[in-house]
């Protein structure tokens, strides 16, 4: 069961054992992560890269070809539009949809109307005030930087400069 049978050198072989395993233990966690780096870092892209750039366009061509040749048609998909038919918007779908249903409704509703009971077909003219309405977020802070205002010293500084200038500007008269 011991390593050996005195005591001091069995406590030194398992110390020395325990030691290898640690390293050894490391050693492997330093190398299993350097991979999985690499490959995360370069041969996940690679892979996705020749998947989506060249393996999908053959595999597009040789269906077209095949098609052509054989249908006398283009090849038109595998689903067409009518096993997926667009519905719209739908509103009651989530609190965020309705959110942003009411706000382009209660946004688009005066310029809805050109002329006094007449309706355009055009897209809404949006204006700076619509901007800045849609600006703002939930949180109430607003993601368009504001107009800065000029402080009170510059405000007086400009006043005197253009007293200044029409004081010395000669009078028609």
């Amino acid at each position: 069961m011991w390593i050996d049978q005195d005591p001091e050198i069995a406590f030194d072989r398992g110390a020395l054992l325990f030691e290898l395993t640690e390293v050894t233990y490391d050693t492997m966690g330093v190398l299993w992560n350097a991979s999985v780096d690499i490959f995360n870092a370069g041969i996940i892209p690679l892979w996705n890269a020749a998947s989506f750039y060249v393996a999908e366009p053959f595999i597009v061509l040789l269906l077209e070809i095949f098609s052509q040749l054989f249908m006398r048609r283009h090849w038109q998909g595998v689903f067409s539009e009518d096993d997926f038919p667009y519905m719209g918007l739908d509103c009651t779908a989530s609190p965020k949809a309705a959110q942003w249903c009411g706000e382009r409704a209660r946004t688009r509703a005066p310029h809805a109307r050109t002329r006094p009971g007449r309706t355009t077909a055009r897209a809404p003219q949006v204006g700076t005030s619509t901007t800045l309405r849609s600006s703002i977020r939930p949180t109430g802070h607003r993601t368009l930087p504001r107009s800065r205002r000029p402080t009170k010293a510059a405000a007086s500084t400009t006043r005197r400069a253009k007293t200044s200038r029409s004081e010395s500007r000669p009078r028609d008269g």
